[in-house]
């Protein structure tokens, strides 16, 4: 065989990884491919935020094959717990502690990315606030996925762990539909489901998502899978309604109309009611017609 006609086989992983254009940009980076590991890594799990990919294929095989679709909801379920650890030790440990938050020069606290007031504000467990899209671009972008003030690692998203918590508590609520087992008698692995899905309701509810935060107050005024609690479904009903949510607004309406949780207030009752009415909701607009 003549030496010009020589062929090189390559691997397809090897096909798939990207060329360094100089050594300049071989030193920049850092990111290592979950699957191959190509050190030419640019694509973040859309999931969990942890594992790096140099392609596309990569992710899919890795996704698919290499078992990282079980991987990312335990990394989505442990980040979830710490959160909420970083949360209950911020609470107890505030006292004294000297804030690094940033205001302004009339001491108004301003979100520390962009230098403005905090627009629909995200308190992060190590306890500063920031705007929720501007810490949704920290996400989204290839920077580091660390608080900007105290450099500690960002919980994940809001939207991915109620994805995570619905998938869960869906499951659970469809034996218990079937018959197979009421909310009060859940055997032991389903009642560390719901658990696990309070965990990731509570700290999605607590990034301000108004989907958990109606859900995880549709499980306490219920008793479904947690202690019934009418005061803390009320404050998560209150939090969602405030950001639009028909439901909570619908729930929130009931429950001030029975006085579950609070003082009993027909007109506050009425109001709420109409606002989930006005939105499309069934059953406040039946509610309407027979009060």
């Amino acid at each position: 065989m003549k030496k010009g006609n020589k062929v090189t086989e390559k691997t397809t992983l090897e096909r798939l990884r990207p060329k360094a254009k100089d050594k300049k940009n071989v030193a920049e980076v850092t990111n290592i491919c979950a699957l191959c590991e190509s050190r030419y890594a640019d694509k973040r799990c859309g999931g969990c935020r942890e594992r790096w990919y140099c392609s596309k294929e990569c992710q899919t095989l890795h996704w698919k094959k290499g078992g990282h679709k079980q991987e990312c909801r335990r990394l989505l379920q442990s980040g979830a717990e710490q959160a909420r650890n970083d949360r209950l030790v911020k609470a107890t440990d505030r006292t004294g502690e000297k804030s690094d938050e940033k205001s302004d020069k009339a001491g108004i606290p301003i979100c520390a990315i962009c230098l403005g007031p905090p627009e629909r504000p995200v308190k992060l467990p190590c306890n500063h606030e920031f705007c929720r899209v501007c810490v949704g671009a920290l996400r989204s972008r290839g920077l580091k996925q660390l608080c900007p003030l105290c450099r500690r690692p960002l919980p994940p998203g809001a939207e991915k762990l109620r994805e995570q918590a619905d998938r869960l508590y869906t499951q659970v609520e469809r034996h218990v539909s079937r018959g197979e087992f009421s909310w009060s008698t859940l055997p032991p692995t389903f009642r560390r489901k719901m658990k696990n899905a309070e965990i990731l309701y509570q700290e999605s509810a607590a990034q301000g998502d108004a989907g958990a935060q109606y859900i995880l107050g549709f499980m306490c005024m219920t008793g479904y899978g947690v202690s019934q609690d009418y005061t803390r479904a009320v404050a998560l009903h209150t939090k969602a309604a405030d950001q639009g949510h028909d439901g909570a607004q619908f729930n929130l309406g009931m429950m001030h109309l029975k006085g579950y949780g609070v003082t009993m207030n027909d007109r506050l009752a009425a109001k709420l009611i109409r606002k989930a009415a006005k939105q499309g909701h069934a059953g406040a607009q039946e509610m309407l017609d027979s009060m």
